[in-house]
């Protein structure tokens, strides 16, 4: 509900920091009745344009942290939670059938996009991914002030 509510308030945040990405979110009983998209702003997108692989490498333990605090499932390693960088295009993935969320640009400038996802089936997987956008927008702040 927060995030519908976040998505239309029109009001003033007096917030310092820009807004980074608006999410959406739906989970339902059985399978594949889960989604999670939403917007990322232009910052966000020169952020993952701009950005190494390197300075991002967080947001994959972040993702198993989560995972782990939920599932406690051990058979789950690091190679089970990545990103992607590709030219601002960007995903992110956790355990299930090829399970991401997908950054895409709306043009080559990185005036922001749409976050899109493929298979989050389930409520972990939707909590796994939120962390690694949690901690992928606290990186985008540590990068902006690197700059």
């Amino acid at each position: 509900m927060f995030f519908e509510w976040a998505r239309f308030y029109q009001g003033e945040t007096f917030s310092t920091k820009p807004q980074l990405i608006t999410l959406q979110t739906i989970v339902q009983n059985g399978m594949h009745g889960g989604s999670l998209g939403g917007l990322f702003s232009e910052k966000m997108g020169t952020f993952l344009r701009e950005t190494t692989s390197e300075f991002i490498s967080p947001v994959s333990q972040a993702m198993l942290c989560a995972h782990k605090k939920m599932d406690r499932l051990r058979s789950y390693d690091k190679h089970f939670f990545r990103y992607n960088l590709n030219e601002g295009r960007t995903y992110l993935s956790c355990p299930g059938d090829a399970c991401d969320v997908l950054f895409e640009p709306q043009d080559r400038e990185m005036r922001g996009g749409n976050i899109s996802c493929h298979n989050v089936d389930s409520v972990f997987q939707q909590i796994t991914l939120l962390a690694g956008l949690a901690k992928l927008c606290g990186l985008c702040d540590e990068f902006a002030l690197l700059k």
